[in-house]
């Protein structure tokens, strides 16, 4: 799905599930909020998520980075919250994480070091507090 630099507004619908075959998820730039759907964990043939430059909030679903062909994810410049999960399952192929601007808090986990094949992770523009792991 490729719905970038549209006006689209409201939440994205937790049917987006249902699409089971769905390999990219980009949406960039538009006017979407509520939260990202806990049902997006179902979508285990998913490689990119990219939502940046929108008004999610609420937390990101922890399990969303266990996705097994995940290889990108931007969600950069949105209201999300919470914190970061351990990074302790199956994210052995995520090449880039991007998180920066957003209200993301907590300390950073230590397990950010299993994450030996990621090549570019942005955190910057949060509310971290801590030691970097």
């Amino acid at each position: 799905i490729l719905l970038s630099f549209n006006g689209l507004r409201g939440s994205i619908p937790e049917t987006l599930g249902m699409l089971v075959n769905l390999r990219r998820f980009i949406v960039d730039e538009n006017n979407l909020s509520g939260s990202i759907p806990h049902s997006i964990v179902k979508l285990v043939d998913l490689e990119m998520i990219q939502i940046p430059g929108s008004d999610l909030s609420g937390s990101i679903p922890p399990t969303i980075f266990n996705l097994p062909k995940l290889l990108s994810i931007n969600l950069e410049r949105n209201n999300l919250s919470g914190t970061l999960p351990d990074f302790t399952g199956n994210q052995v192929n995520i090449l880039s994480i991007r998180l920066s601007t957003n209200q993301l808090n907590g300390t950073l986990p230590w397990s950010l070091g299993n994450l030996v094949q990621t090549q570019l992770l942005t955190l910057d523009n949060n509310q971290f507090t801590g030691s970097i792991p």
